[in-house]
Protein backbone atom coordinates (compact mmCIF):
# COMPACT_ATOMS: atom_id res chain seq x y z
CA UNK A 1 0.00 0.00 0.00
CA UNK A 2 1.28 3.09 -0.67
CA UNK A 3 2.21 6.18 1.52
CA UNK A 4 1.58 9.41 1.55
CA UNK A 5 3.65 11.31 4.25
CA UNK A 6 2.63 14.93 5.28
CA UNK A 7 5.22 17.01 7.75
CA UNK A 8 2.72 20.07 8.36
CA UNK A 9 3.05 23.09 10.85
CA UNK A 10 3.22 26.49 10.98
CA UNK A 11 6.41 28.77 8.81
CA UNK A 12 9.39 28.50 10.88
CA UNK A 13 8.04 25.45 12.82
CA UNK A 14 11.09 23.30 11.76
CA UNK A 15 9.08 21.59 8.59
CA UNK A 16 12.13 20.84 6.58
CA UNK A 17 14.60 20.05 9.14
CA UNK A 18 12.81 17.57 10.38
CA UNK A 19 12.19 15.94 6.93
CA UNK A 20 16.07 15.93 6.58
CA UNK A 21 16.22 13.57 9.36
CA UNK A 22 13.18 12.14 9.63
CA UNK A 23 12.47 10.82 5.88
CA UNK A 24 13.72 7.86 4.46
CA UNK A 25 16.48 8.17 2.49
CA UNK A 26 15.07 8.79 -1.15
CA UNK A 27 11.94 9.33 -0.81
CA UNK A 28 10.50 12.05 -2.75
CA UNK A 29 10.11 15.19 -0.90
CA UNK A 30 7.58 17.76 -1.97
CA UNK A 31 8.26 21.20 -0.79
CA UNK A 32 6.82 24.29 -2.41
CA UNK A 33 9.55 26.46 -0.62
CA UNK A 34 12.03 24.64 -2.74
CA UNK A 35 10.40 24.96 -5.53
CA UNK A 36 10.09 28.39 -5.30
CA UNK A 37 13.84 28.76 -5.01
CA UNK A 38 14.57 26.76 -8.44
CA UNK A 39 11.35 29.03 -10.14
CA UNK A 40 13.58 31.78 -8.78
CA UNK A 41 16.63 31.41 -11.21
CA UNK A 42 14.77 31.62 -14.35
CA UNK A 43 12.03 34.30 -13.20
CA UNK A 44 11.33 35.54 -10.07
CA UNK A 45 7.63 37.11 -11.26
CA UNK A 46 4.74 35.29 -8.86
CA UNK A 47 6.92 32.06 -8.34
CA UNK A 48 4.59 31.72 -4.83
CA UNK A 49 1.51 30.30 -7.36
CA UNK A 50 3.97 28.33 -9.84
CA UNK A 51 5.25 26.67 -7.13
CA UNK A 52 2.44 25.65 -5.73
CA UNK A 53 0.54 24.80 -9.17
CA UNK A 54 3.88 22.40 -9.60
CA UNK A 55 4.34 20.81 -6.21
CA UNK A 56 0.64 19.79 -7.26
CA UNK A 57 1.70 18.78 -10.86
CA UNK A 58 4.38 16.74 -8.95
CA UNK A 59 2.03 14.81 -6.82
CA UNK A 60 -0.27 13.98 -9.00
CA UNK A 61 2.85 12.54 -11.20
CA UNK A 62 3.88 10.49 -8.21
CA UNK A 63 0.48 9.60 -7.35
CA UNK A 64 -0.46 8.10 -10.68
CA UNK A 65 2.36 5.94 -10.08
CA UNK A 66 1.33 4.64 -7.01
CA UNK A 67 4.94 6.10 -5.24
CA UNK A 68 5.45 6.85 -1.59
CA UNK A 69 6.37 10.40 -1.00
CA UNK A 70 5.92 13.17 1.00
CA UNK A 71 5.39 16.51 1.12
CA UNK A 72 5.74 19.59 3.16
CA UNK A 73 2.65 22.32 3.93
CA UNK A 74 1.51 25.07 6.39
CA UNK A 75 -2.22 23.38 5.87
CA UNK A 76 -3.23 26.88 6.29
CA UNK A 77 -5.88 25.87 2.59
CA UNK A 78 -7.85 23.57 1.89
CA UNK A 79 -7.06 22.75 -1.98
CA UNK A 80 -4.89 19.53 -0.64
CA UNK A 81 -7.73 17.95 1.16
CA UNK A 82 -9.37 17.31 -2.31
CA UNK A 83 -6.06 15.67 -3.30
CA UNK A 84 -5.65 13.84 -0.06
CA UNK A 85 -9.49 12.19 -0.36
CA UNK A 86 -8.64 11.05 -3.91
CA UNK A 87 -5.05 9.55 -2.51
CA UNK A 88 -7.51 7.77 -0.18
CA UNK A 89 -9.54 6.40 -2.34
CA UNK A 90 -6.44 5.13 -4.78
CA UNK A 91 -5.66 3.33 -1.58
CA UNK A 92 -2.74 5.42 -0.16
CA UNK A 93 -2.28 5.46 3.54
CA UNK A 94 -1.87 9.05 4.80
CA UNK A 95 0.27 9.82 8.04
CA UNK A 96 0.04 13.54 9.47
CA UNK A 97 2.53 14.52 11.41
CA UNK A 98 2.10 18.70 12.84
CA UNK A 99 4.71 20.48 14.23
CA UNK A 100 2.88 22.68 16.75
CA UNK A 101 4.28 25.77 17.90
CA UNK A 102 2.31 27.64 20.80
CA UNK A 103 2.29 30.72 19.43
CA UNK A 104 2.18 33.03 15.81
CA UNK A 105 5.23 35.61 17.74
CA UNK A 106 7.12 32.37 17.91
CA UNK A 107 6.78 30.99 14.28
CA UNK A 108 7.49 34.94 13.33
CA UNK A 109 10.68 35.02 15.36
CA UNK A 110 11.94 31.06 13.96
CA UNK A 111 11.51 32.95 10.17
CA UNK A 112 13.39 36.38 10.92
CA UNK A 113 16.20 33.90 12.62
CA UNK A 114 15.82 31.12 9.08
CA UNK A 115 16.63 34.82 7.28
CA UNK A 116 19.57 36.24 9.58
CA UNK A 117 21.22 32.65 8.53
CA UNK A 118 19.87 33.06 4.42
CA UNK A 119 16.94 31.19 4.50
CA UNK A 120 13.47 33.14 2.82
CA UNK A 121 11.41 35.41 4.39
CA UNK A 122 7.79 35.33 4.69
CA UNK A 123 5.80 38.38 5.71
CA UNK A 124 5.08 38.45 9.11
CA UNK A 125 0.72 39.59 8.08
CA UNK A 126 0.83 35.98 5.93
CA UNK A 127 3.00 33.90 9.13
CA UNK A 128 0.15 35.12 11.27
CA UNK A 129 -2.60 34.01 9.33
CA UNK A 130 -0.92 30.84 7.99
CA UNK A 131 -0.35 29.80 11.73
CA UNK A 132 -4.02 30.12 12.73
CA UNK A 133 -5.68 28.66 9.42
CA UNK A 134 -3.02 25.86 9.56
CA UNK A 135 -3.92 24.67 13.34
CA UNK A 136 -7.90 25.38 12.31
CA UNK A 137 -7.54 23.40 9.31
CA UNK A 138 -5.36 20.46 10.52
CA UNK A 139 -7.88 20.00 13.45
CA UNK A 140 -11.15 20.69 10.98
CA UNK A 141 -10.32 19.31 7.98
CA UNK A 142 -6.78 17.46 7.37
CA UNK A 143 -6.81 15.33 10.89
CA UNK A 144 -9.95 13.65 9.82
CA UNK A 145 -8.54 12.30 6.26
CA UNK A 146 -5.74 11.01 8.20
CA UNK A 147 -5.00 7.13 8.78
CA UNK A 148 -2.59 7.97 11.64
CA UNK A 149 -1.39 11.46 12.71
CA UNK A 150 0.73 13.09 15.45
CA UNK A 151 1.07 16.11 17.07
CA UNK A 152 4.76 17.19 18.10
CA UNK A 153 5.13 20.17 20.07
CA UNK A 154 8.30 21.75 18.05
CA UNK A 155 8.72 24.78 20.77
CA UNK A 156 11.95 23.55 21.28
CA UNK A 157 13.95 22.68 18.26
CA UNK A 158 16.07 20.04 20.09
CA UNK A 159 13.79 18.79 22.51
CA UNK A 160 10.08 18.00 20.52
CA UNK A 161 7.38 16.18 22.16
CA UNK A 162 4.12 14.25 21.06
CA UNK A 163 0.86 16.33 22.34
CA UNK A 164 -1.22 13.85 20.63
CA UNK A 165 -1.64 10.94 18.17
CA UNK A 166 -4.26 9.09 17.07
CA UNK A 167 -5.80 7.10 13.83
CA UNK A 168 -9.64 7.84 12.21
CA UNK A 169 -12.00 7.27 12.94
CA UNK A 170 -11.95 8.76 16.05
CA UNK A 171 -13.62 8.23 19.12
CA UNK A 172 -16.47 10.95 20.34
CA UNK A 173 -14.95 12.17 23.16
CA UNK A 174 -11.77 13.02 21.43
CA UNK A 175 -13.35 14.79 18.64
CA UNK A 176 -15.02 17.25 21.62
CA UNK A 177 -11.76 17.73 23.57
CA UNK A 178 -10.44 18.75 20.14
CA UNK A 179 -13.10 21.01 19.10
CA UNK A 180 -12.49 22.94 22.66
CA UNK A 181 -9.32 23.14 22.26
CA UNK A 182 -9.38 24.93 18.95
CA UNK A 183 -12.09 27.15 20.10
CA UNK A 184 -9.56 28.29 23.45
CA UNK A 185 -6.46 29.00 20.87
CA UNK A 186 -7.78 29.99 17.30
CA UNK A 187 -10.07 32.76 16.94
CA UNK A 188 -12.43 32.91 14.04
CA UNK A 189 -11.47 34.00 10.82
CA UNK A 190 -13.82 35.38 8.00
CA UNK A 191 -12.40 33.06 5.27
CA UNK A 192 -10.05 29.95 5.98
CA UNK A 193 -8.68 29.42 2.71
Amino acid sequence: MPRLIILAGPNGSGKSTIARTFLPEGMPYLNADEIAKELRLTDPDGVEVRAGRLLLERLDLLAGEGRDFALETTLSGRALAVRVVKLREQGYQVHLYFLYLPSPELAVARVRQRVRTGGHSIPEKTIRRRWESGLRCFYDLYQPLADEWLVVDNTTLDDPGVIAYGTTPQPAAWRQMRANYVERRVKPTEEVL
